[in-house]
């Protein structure tokens, strides 16, 4: 059975730049995936979501995921198969968010029910599921930054993000959901000069562990590099590398889904390969 493997970017982000490589053999690495799985068909997701009003446009949460989500299930090449989510930033809230709305639908959608059925994993590459200090900042000068939509969705101990990591927990636990969290443990560096140490890591590690069975894993990657590791060699190609061709788990819990029951994908920003 195929596996479809959706790489979706975080705030600021593009699927033509997000997961590039300084190794130029391949435009992307998600591709070398391709000599390492059998049976696996990659997609990349893109959607505006940028930082400031100043810089472009993003939706809030909700709706930037009941957008993608209703594109995904009119794609007839995702009607079957397993799906696995790789996801950056704010990328892996926008799959949560994904699931929960998919999840609100599946008793009237079939082919939501069907997709949310079919999901087994996700990884996490530097998710900030409580918020980022770096955000906040943003937000708190919003009046000469014009900050985003996107970026006041995660402010830290944001309530709405509060109540989506507890419904994923448990949404995970009960379905069978596999996750990957990798967790920065490099400070950025913005034009050579490294971020004080008051901000660190652009997502701190209490951020970054989602309060899953699957302990994060602390990789040396700062939140730009995590996403792009120059060779098959490096960390975190290896860890999605494993975490994908693992058989999927069976539920460990009681599965909350009830009643009815190689390949690409874009949307007028994105872009994919098969």
């Amino acid at each position: 059975m195929t596996l479809h493997v959706l790489f979706v970017h975080g705030l600021s982000g593009h699927p033509d730049t997000t997961w590039k490589s300084s190794d130029l053999t391949e435009p992307v690495w998600p591709k070398w995936l391709e000599n390492d799985i059998l049976e696996i068909g990659l997609w990349l997701v893109g959607y505006p979501a940028a930082k400031t009003n100043w810089a472009g446009h993003s939706m809030p949460l909700a709706d930037r995921a009941g957008n993608i989500l209703a594109l995904l299930l009119s794609e007839p090449r995702l009607a079957t198969g397993n799906i696995a989510f790789v996801t950056h930033s704010l990328g892996g809230l926008v799959v949560e968010q994904i699931l929960r709305t998919a999840e609100r639908d599946a008793d009237t959608d079939p082919r939501a029910h069907s997709f949310l059925s079919r999901v087994k994993k996700i990884a996490f590459l530097g998710t900030p599921h409580r918020g980022a200090l770096l955000a906040s900042v943003l937000t708190k000068i919003g009046s000469i930054v014009r900050s985003s939509a996107s970026t006041r969705d995660l402010i830290t101990n944001n309530p709405q993000l509060r109540d989506l990591n507890l419904w994923y927990r448990t949404f995970s636990a009960n379905n069978g959901i596999e996750n990957l969290q990798l967790a920065e443990g490099r400070p950025e560096t913005l034009m050579g000069i490294r971020l004080p140490d008051v901000i660190g890591t652009i997502v701190q590690p209490n951020s970054s562990d989602a309060g899953l069975p699957e302990l994060p894993i602390v990789v040396d990657q700062s939140h730009r590099t995590i996403c792009s590791p120059e060779s098959r060699g490096n960390e975190v190609y290896i860890h999605v590398r494993d975490f994908l061709r693992r058989s999927p788990a069976s539920p460990r819990g009681r599965s909350l889904l009830t009643g009815s029951g190689r390949h690409q994908y874009q949307d007028t920003s994105g872009t994919g390969f098969e």
